[in-house]
């Protein structure tokens, strides 16, 4: 398994907040004050911060990507807003998270179906949270997240709670792939990434 490893490191609120109003306002436009959102502390192994703008959609989110490279969804029409019943984090504020700076999924959830992993859906990223990840990583590094697993958005649940979507890129097809699994189906190479709050 591939992993970026990096030293913990503190960086500056402001400096965080800078960083992220700056990508707000390049790939969607948005003029955003992010002042107010607390950074969760860091916590050993969870040196990426994720903020998650106001009112943003996974499907403004699936607009933004598509403007960078290929994108395949297999929910009708694309519209990843309307399979989402229900997500542990949603948007009526900005919002900031923490996750670990590694290519694929925690390795310690590999093989274990959303429902072992994470039943009440509060410790794995939301679908938004993925696809907000995978942007900010590739303008970062011009590389892609999950290129050999693949991971489950244990926040959300699709399809009235049958099933959590699921996010990797595929190196053959040159895209990512948005798709879903069944609460209870296990794979080797599928797992979670886990949150600090």
């Amino acid at each position: 398994m591939t992993k970026v490893t990096v030293k913990t490191k503190k960086v500056s609120k402001q400096a965080i907040i800078k960083e992220w109003q700056d990508f707000y306002l390049k790939y969607f436009g948005l003029t955003i004050d992010l002042s107010g959102v607390k950074i969760p502390r860091l916590r050993k192994g969870y040196d990426r911060v994720i903020i998650i703008a106001q009112g943003l959609t996974c499907n403004e989110t699936l607009e933004a990507l598509r403007k960078l490279f290929n994108v395949y969804t297999s929910y009708v029409n694309d519209d990843l807003g309307k399979a989402i019943s229900s997500n542990s984090r949603d948007t009526t504020s900005s919002y900031a998270i923490r996750v670990k700076d590694s290519i694929e999924p925690d390795q310690e959830y590999f093989g274990k179906s959303a429902d072992e992993a994470d039943p009440q859906g509060n410790l794995g990223v939301t679908l938004l949270e993925r696809l907000v990840l995978e942007l900010k990583y590739f303008v970062e590094t011009d590389q892609h997240l999950d290129v050999e697993g693949r991971t489950l958005c244990t926040g959300s649940r699709v399809f009235a709670g049958a099933a959590v979507p699921d996010v990797d890129w595929n190196p053959h097809y040159r895209r990512l792939g948005v798709d879903y699994d069944s609460f209870v189906c296990v794979f080797a190479r599928r797992g979670l990434r886990s949150v600090v709050l």
